[in-house]
């Protein structure tokens, strides 16, 4: 390599430690935040235009042997134009050669050497902005981010995107609202006064959803004002992302809780830019133990029947048992039978004090992309942890039991599992302390990440390539 005296003091950089600030992205058109799904073919198509315009002002060391070809000829002796495809274009090739040669090699790399490879040169910085290029990247390192609300921010000011180590490689406006928890490449914070955002932690831009009231839903005067909560999805089929909302409504005496369920679709066409109203649930769920995987929320039955069953009156459900609601076509689907209480019951004295307490046990999770159940048992202290393996035919796989005296000081049913890493270890939130911790099924011991406690937490599934660093 010549050596030059800019590149001998850029070279040394490259062993310094990591500064994010590199990270920050070259001044670019800025796309609208309603363009939440992958990037149209017009929007790939002047990115590739720009990277074009950047390799034509490198020009090829060495370029290829020049390749004669004949003009060709029509039958009557007169020359046939060449259209522009036919043309030899021994530029382009050379530029489409060097294009792919390094990216082979900047592909094997992590997302933080790359943050550090961009101050290298203008070529390999392209290369690390390019839409397809950090979608291949973040296909062969999938290493987990997360989107958390720290408990000492207790206004929710901001939500912080972290790594494993509890680096906050940046940090988001969220205004008051709290984090939900999802698997998703974009965020959804919500308050408790029924107001919502969608926010793109890549950008930090934030789109705030309408709120209350509904034409429609309020009909009834003698009920109070609502207390929304809120699920968010993504649609793999569509690209489109859903945010689906449960507004939970008292009488004026705080009893005959009615729900009612409404849908917004952040990224769809004009005429959906507006919430729809969904048919009403034949039975109230519990909104707040709301999980969504592959497009599908799925909620435990409302904390009314928990308390029936701890009054000792059978509210004709299952503890278990497991509504959901399918965002593609917006609307309910059947109702989900849990494992847990499928060899007790309500009717048998020797089941009675366990079968009435499962309620107040689970969680749901999504693992893998595929629904899981936690249940806690305080007088066992073990998480036995379940996994969906068909919705049809209602098979649960159990793929965890694991013992948790070591870590439950006070209120086992708050803890939470999040996901699961490539060497099988399953990452957990302890609700009660705010703690991340992770489980070795291997050894069955856990160690806790060295992070401020967290009151949110969320997976995020985007590429640190992919992230403007800093304070938004």
């Amino acid at each position: 390599m010549d050596s030059s005296p800019e590149k001998d003091k850029i070279l040394p950089n490259l062993l310094r430690p990591l500064d994010f600030s590199i990270c920050s992205p070259a001044p670019v058109p800025t796309v609208p935040f309603a363009l939440l799904g992958p990037p149209s073919p017009a929007h790939q198509q002047r990115t590739l235009a720009q990277q074009d315009r950047s390799l034509r002002r490198t020009p090829c060391s060495a370029p290829p042997p020049s390749v004669h070809r004949s003009t060709p000829t029509r039958h009557d002796g007169i020359a046939k134009p060449v259209h522009p495809v036919d043309k030899p274009d021994e530029e382009r090739a050379c530029r489409i050669q060097r294009w792919r040669a390094p990216s082979g090699f900047l592909l094997r790399l992590p997302a933080r050497d790359l943050c550090r490879l961009r101050a290298v040169c203008r070529l390999w910085r392209s290369f690390t902005y390019d839409p397809l290029f950090i979608r291949e990247h973040t296909a062969r390192h999938p290493g987990p981010l997360l989107l958390a609300n720290f408990r000492d921010d207790q206004t929710h000011m901001h939500i912080h995107v972290v790594d494993l180590s509890g680096n906050v490689v940046k940090r988001i406006a969220a205004d008051g609202h709290q984090l939900l928890c999802t698997r998703l490449d974009l965020a959804c914070a919500e308050t408790e006064r029924n107001t919502c955002r969608v926010i793109n932690p890549a950008t930090g831009a934030a789109f705030v959803l309408p709120g209350v009231p509904i034409v429609g839903h309020r009909s009834d005067q003698n009920y109070s004002w609502p207390y929304s909560s809120f699920a968010f999805g993504h649609i793999a089929a569509t690209g489109h992302y859903k945010v689906l909302r449960v507004m939970s409504w008292r009488d004026c005496i705080g009893f005959a809780q009615r729900q009612f369920v409404d849908v917004f679709t952040v990224n769809g066409p004009a005429e959906d830019a507006e919430w729809r109203k969904m048919a009403i649930s034949e039975n109230r769920v519990e909104t707040s133990s709301a999980v969504v995987v592959d497009g599908v929320v799925y909620f435990l039955m409302d904390r009314v029947y928990g308390s029936m069953l701890d009054a000792g009156v059978d509210p004709g459900i299952r503890p278990d048992c497991i509504f959901s609601l399918d965002l593609d076509r917006e609307e309910w689907r059947g109702d989900l039978q849990g494992p847990v209480s499928v060899n007790l019951s309500f009717n048998n004295i020797d089941d009675f004090d366990e079968y009435c307490s499962i309620w107040s046990q689970l969680t749901l999770a999504d693992l893998k992309g595929s629904l899981a159940l936690s249940n806690y048992c305080g007088y066992r202290s073990t998480i036995d942890l379940w996994v969906l393996a068909g919705f049809e035919n209602g098979l649960w796989v159990k793929e965890f039991t694991i013992q948790t005296q070591s870590v439950v000081q006070m209120d086992g049913r708050r803890i939470k599992a999040l996901f699961v890493l490539d060497d099988g270890r399953l990452v957990m939130h302890l609700g009660w302390t705010g703690h991340l911790l992770i489980y070795d099924p291997g050894t069955n011991s856990f160690a806790e990440v060295e992070m401020r406690p967290l009151d949110a937490v969320g997976m995020y599934t985007g590429s640190l390539l992919s992230l403007q660093v800093g304070d938004m």
